[in-house]
């Protein structure tokens, strides 16, 4: 399965289980976005179509995240994403955009 059949048929976040993209995981993915510097970001779920654009989400912490499955959070330049899925086993993961 290639990376775009993977991404259709699946959760966007398959992308770091599968290894397919470089991240840092559990606890490290919280600290990493927790010391991350967030001004605006995009936050999104996986079976929506709407996204809401956090204009000062210096304060949005991974604890605040706990109870939502399959949420992604990114900044405004796509460089780096936050990703806390609904399994209580995978994730939550992080990822900056130069680390391929």
């Amino acid at each position: 399965m290639d990376l775009i059949d993977l991404l259709k048929s699946s959760y966007l976040w398959h992308l770091f289980s599968y290894e397919k993209k470089s991240c840092l995981r559990d606890n490290q993915a919280n600290n990493a976005f927790h010391e991350e510097v967030k001004k605006e970001c995009y936050l999104f779920y996986q079976h929506s179509e709407y996204a809401l654009i956090l204009e000062n989400a210096s304060c949005l912490t991974a604890a605040d995240l706990f109870n939502e499955g399959d949420v992604y959070i990114t900044d405004k330049k796509f460089t780096w994403t936050y990703v806390n899925t609904h399994e209580s086993y995978l994730g939550p993961y992080f990822s900056r955009k130069n680390n391929e």
